[in-house]
């Protein structure tokens, strides 16, 4: 073999082995590409659910009170009349308060320790 006929070989596999590169390279950037772009989605539709929770959550906690007092109305009103079946009706407005009561304490909880962001780390920036 010549000097000529060995570095044929050699160059040949130099590129085979750039054309590879090249192929995984494209690969990996697409690859990329398309992982930024599905995160950016996620991360956009989870802070649109975050939003409207949120807003819900503020919705709750403003007529929760009002429903309370609407209950507590309620059950004097049934006091008074002392209708038929009046103690299970009283019974399931106390539940009803119970609860209530305790969504409040819970929704209070959250603002007062600021845990109605995300928690972290969130791929979201």
């Amino acid at each position: 073999m010549t000097k000529e006929t060995k570095g044929k070989p050699i160059a040949y596999l130099t590129i085979v082995l750039l054309a590879v590169i090249a192929v995984l390279a494209g690969g990996f950037t697409y690859s990329f590409a398309s992982m930024s772009s599905q995160i950016s989605t996620v991360c956009s539709q989870n802070r649109s659910l975050a939003s409207s929770m949120a807003g819900l959550l503020a919705k709750n906690a403003y007529t929760l009170p009002s429903d309370i007092q609407a209950d507590n109305s309620l059950i004097q009103t049934l006091n008074s009349t002392r209708p038929a079946d009046y103690t299970a009706m009283i019974a399931t407005l106390q539940n009803e308060i119970t609860q209530d009561s305790a969504l409040i304490a819970y929704y209070g909880s959250l603002a007062a320790n600021n845990t109605t962001t995300m928690p972290a780390p969130s791929p979201c920036y």
